[in-house]
């Protein structure tokens, strides 16, 4: 996976910037911890894994005051919910962490390559321009172009490649 900052983290979980704080108090792991000039830095596939453990153990509760009924009754339920979740997977309804997250490095990835292609291209195009509206307008033209090709990405097209997850294979 990737390593991130709180701001990445948080807008790659869709959560705030406090919660991120509030994950990081209660145990959450990171990279490097933030102090004056450094910023925290997380490995997202060590906070994916982390968060399915919490996931997994607000589910499971205080188990210490159990009788063997509800111990029955908790596995049952354990046991279906797995059975449910499995057949979710068979039908396609839902995807592995680990898939979700080479394809958002695959979309990131070429975000990154299409950006970094736009000064190489448009120095030769602008550099005979004087005014600063046309050169602003062809700028956002290919902004816009590039935008429009990363907005149309499919898995391993979008740069022509494979994907880092079929890469990986």
């Amino acid at each position: 996976m990737a390593i991130v900052n709180q701001a990445d983290l948080a807008e790659l979980r869709n959560i705030s910037l406090p919660t991120v704080r509030a994950w990081v108090r209660r145990g959450c792991p990171y990279k490097q911890k933030g102090a004056r000039g450094k910023e925290w830095l997380f490995n997202t596939a060590d906070v994916f894994e982390w968060r399915e453990e919490q996931a997994a153990l607000n589910a499971i509760g205080d188990t210490s005051s159990l009788d063997i009924d509800e111990a029955k009754r908790r596995k049952m339920a354990a046991e279906a919910a797995l059975c449910e979740l499995e057949l979710s997977k068979a039908r396609g309804d839902v995807v592995s962490l680990a898939e979700v997250g080479a394809v958002w490095l695959d979309i990131v990835s070429s975000a990154r390559s299409r950006m970094l292609s736009i000064p190489a291209k448009m120095a030769a195009i602008i550099a005979p321009e004087s005014d600063p509206m046309e050169i602003r307008a062809l700028l956002e033209a290919e902004l816009e172009e590039s935008l429009d090709e990363l907005s149309r990405f499919e898995q391993g097209n979008v740069t022509g490649g494979e994907s880092s997850a079929e890469a990986a294979d």
